[in-house]
């Protein structure tokens, strides 16, 4: 049985998990990434389609008792930037009320300002993030840049400092002025040559640990932490980073940890990429994502 079998287009009474793509990715362009992310969501959806089935041999996990449903995408037509980020918290708001899981296809990180903003706000304010990313995005600047959206919800207290960490930073990626903020505002910060000496089982058990308390939790994955030979069809490629296992290992995790309720892919851009090779990762990450889930619900 195919994945794409197994998931139903439009609303789902009583579905597990919502998939909801993000058109989106002008903050991209206002950092300097490269144009394209934007179509990343029907791209990521055809790798999931074409080549996944629902059974995991590694784990003997089936996913077929999983209702997932796909909401599709976003339509941003006519609308400026502010008007799309408004758009993406009601709308991802109403997502969040009826699905207990939800995966976002993107699209540029921009957009998860909102996406953040609206999981802060029906869930009360009581959680916690991982960011795994080559860069900080914590920039202090009053636009919809990729590249402020964590420090934005930080500084605008819908997520707190101590429940939140940055994963998997590269060397001479991050402004040192971003990292003291981080400090300052008290969250953890694993970077890449960390996991690649403690190892990812590790590194997420214990950032989890440190910054999850009570919380529902998120975790957002922009591409460009997995190195450009792997992933180029991103915004901002890097030489170094995760290898395809790594990093659909950290999908699994994060599927298997208790209380994480939202899953982002972003970043991808298929205008870079080759044979598909970012986007099929993307969709091989989304499936290890619903297979630690149903995991979870299996472990006693």
């Amino acid at each position: 049985m195919f994945l794409k079998d197994l998931i139903k287009n439009g609303d789902l009474h009583g579905a597990d998990v919502a998939i909801v793509g993000v058109p989106f990715d002008d903050g991209v362009v206002v950092e300097g990434g490269r144009k394209g992310a934007f179509l990343a969501p029907s791209c990521i959806r055809e790798q999931l389609h074409k080549y996944h089935k629902v059974y995991n041999l590694k784990h003997d996990i089936d996913l077929s008792a999983l209702k997932i449903c796909d909401l599709g995408d976003l339509d941003f037509s006519g609308k400026n930037v502010g008007e799309v980020h408004e758009k993406i918290l009601r709308d991802m708001s109403g997502i969040f009320e009826k699905y207990p899981v939800v995966i976002v296809l993107g699209g540029g990180h921009d957009s998860s300002y909102s996406t953040i903003r609206a999981f802060s706000g029906v869930r009360k304010g009581l959680i916690s993030g991982i960011n795994l990313d080559a860069h900080t995005d914590v920039k202090n600047r009053d636009d919809f840049g990729s590249g402020t959206i964590f420090g934005r919800v930080i500084r605008e207290g819908f997520l707190k400092g101590e429940n939140f960490a940055e994963m998997g930073m590269h060397d001479n990626f991050s402004e040192k002025e971003d990292v003291e903020f981080l400090r300052k505002n008290n969250c953890l910060i694993v970077p890449f040559f960390c996991i690649d000496e403690n190892g990812v089982e590790a590194s997420f058990s214990d950032t989890v640990s440190k910054v999850k308390g009570e919380n529902t939790l998120f975790m957002s994955v922009d591409i460009d932490c997995v190195a450009e030979a792997f992933a180029p069809g991103c915004s901002a490629p890097s030489s170094d980073g995760f290898s395809p296992w790594e990093v659909i290992r950290l999908s699994y995790l994060a599927g298997r940890q208790k209380g994480m309720e939202l899953f982002e892919v972003m970043e991808v851009n298929p205008e870079f990429d080759i044979d598909n090779r970012t986007c099929r990762l993307a969709a091989t990450m989304i499936v290890a994502f619903l297979t630690g889930l149903v995991e979870s619900k299996c472990v006693k």
